[in-house]
């Protein structure tokens, strides 16, 4: 007989056993100092009832904050780590961060391996004992890269299965150097309500929505030959000259623009001066489909997009 695995409390049955909105519930769980004591305890009552945890990915994602401080060791078993592990500990922990540790075991190949691991999950800061600099320099600096890749797909994706789910409209907005805007727009004609901003979010300060010299720039070389590859945001592709600065995701999962094209195209980002940095995102209007690119340099000279 197959046991039945028990199903996993959600943000929604806390709130129906609290009596309040999703909303409020999240607001209690992130910012309990805004709301009063009776619905704190009512709302911590319940999750306590329910052995609800929250999903701290969705909550990054929404966030674009994780609230981790990855550390990594040369050695878990070496006495003055363990020390040092908990002045970390005793700093941090009360100022509500998670300490994530990774063990290097005094190698240089797994020290590296834990600083990716870490650079992946997007912490606020890295504490790193043993860091060998030099060799490592060209990772930390093109992680930075890799998050503001990942926050752009992910608002992307985000927001277009927002809009399937909801059965809204979202316009997600891009403008040099580094700020994404959504806005959530009615499906009135005209737009009733008015368009509303219901996240921003800004890339590293190091990377730029941008295009540089000696990319590939001809429609058959470019993402999905969506442009020439001189425009760092450029879609509404064979609407008139592109160049159009946002997608609106539609209800069934396609990609349009505010009066009713479908709006396909892509927007590139990278470091100023380090052509091998760049990355781009593509979005098909039809299907509101993505894809994630990278500028990979050739051994016999110039470069050419591959998906990522």
């Amino acid at each position: 007989m197959t046991a039945i695995k028990p199903r996993r409390a959600t943000l929604a049955d806390v709130a129906s056993r609290a009596g309040v909105s999703a909303v409020t519930v999240s607001r209690v769980l992130r910012r309990p100092g805004l709301v009063s004591d009776a619905l704190r305890l009512r709302v911590e009552s319940a999750v306590g009832e329910l052995a609800y945890i929250p999903n701290q990915m969705a909550s990054a994602l929404a966030s674009a904050q994780t609230d981790t401080i990855g550390v990594v060791v040369p050695s878990l078993t070496n006495g003055v780590f363990g020390d040092y592990l908990r002045g970390i500990h005793d700093v941090l922990t009360p100022r509500g961060f998670q300490v994530l540790v990774l063990n290097a075991r005094y190698s240089p190949i797994e020290e590296e391996k834990a600083i990716a691991t870490l650079l992946g999950r997007h912490p606020e800061a890295m504490i790193v004992a043993g860091i060998t600099f030099i060799s490592l320099q060209p990772l930390l600096r093109h992680a930075h890269v890799t998050q503001a890749y990942n926050t752009t797909l992910m608002a992307l994706r985000n927001y277009r299965s927002q809009a399937i789910t909801q059965r809204r409209r979202y316009k997600v907005q891009f403008t040099a150097p580094g700020l994404i805007t959504v806005w959530y727009l009615g499906v009135a004609v005209p737009v009733n309500p008015a368009p509303v901003v219901v996240q921003t979010l800004t890339l590293p300060p190091d990377v730029q929505f941008a295009v540089q010299a000696g990319m590939p720039n001809t429609a058959a070389t470019v993402p999905d030959g969506f442009g020439i590859g001189g425009t760092a945001i450029d879609f509404d592709q064979g609407v008139g000259l592109g160049s159009q600065d946002y997608v609106m995701f539609m209800p069934d999962g396609s990609s349009q623009d505010t009066v009713g094209n479908l709006n396909s195209g892509v927007v590139y980002l990278g470091m100023l001066g380090d052509i091998s940095s760049m990355r781009a995102v593509s979005v098909f209007g039809s299907t509101g489909r993505m894809r994630g690119w990278r500028l990979d340099q050739l051994p016999a000279g110039g470069s050419q997009w591959s998906q990522q």
